[in-house]
């Protein structure tokens, strides 16, 4: 009961930080004051404030689905130019592997984690592997995706619910992709 009481309130603080981001977002990018958004969120039924809060769950949760597949595409993308051979690409439970010359679709899973790219250096000696633009691959997409989408949500003119999967795909990737940004240091790799 304690975890579960634990949990919605971490949720309600995380709702409520979230709707102070989106309020500062439109106030910030549109000619909106915060007294014409007030009232016109006090305008708002409460059927249609569920079916917000609905939509932008919804939302949130293809935003963070996408970002995964991005991020971990960016690990083979750059390890692909670094010279690493594919060995497998895992989103969440469902994992293609590359065995015996051939890609086979496969089940596998691995706590704690969403996504793993597999690559296998290039034939060198340790000290000459190329280890950072396949270590940063999926931060580099992250970002340069984030700041894609930000831009073109700026030179939109409104904000209406057509923004809604790229404004939360921006908070997403910045998310993720800011928690996979630790430094690496040549005994990691070892």
């Amino acid at each position: 009961m304690k975890s579960a009481l634990k949990l919605l309130v971490t949720f309600g603080v995380g709702c409520l930080i979230g709707i102070v981001l989106v309020c500062a977002g439109i106030v910030s990018f549109t000619d909106m004051t915060w007294n014409e958004l007030v009232q016109k969120l006090a305008k708002i039924e409460a059927l249609e404030m569920v079916g917000i809060f609905a939509g932008s769950i919804v939302c949130t949760l293809v935003a963070f689905v996408l970002q995964i597949v991005l991020h971990e595409g960016g690990h083979l993308l750059f390890g692909l130019l670094s010279g690493y051979r594919f060995v497998s690409f895992r989103i969440f439970n469902w994992t293609l592997i590359r065995q015996e010359g051939k890609f086979r679709l496969k089940r596998f899973g691995i706590a704690g984690t969403g996504g793993q790219c597999l690559m296998f250096p290039p034939d060198k000696p340790l000290e000459e592997i190329p280890v950072a633009l396949y270590h940063w691959g999926g931060v580099i997409v992250n970002m340069s995706m984030a700041l894609l989408t930000f831009v073109v949500l700026c030179g939109r003119r409104s904000f209406s619910s057509a923004g809604a999967i790229p404004g939360h795909d921006v908070f997403c990737r910045r998310v993720v992709g800011i928690a996979q940004w630790h430094p690496v240091q040549a005994g990691d790799y070892q």
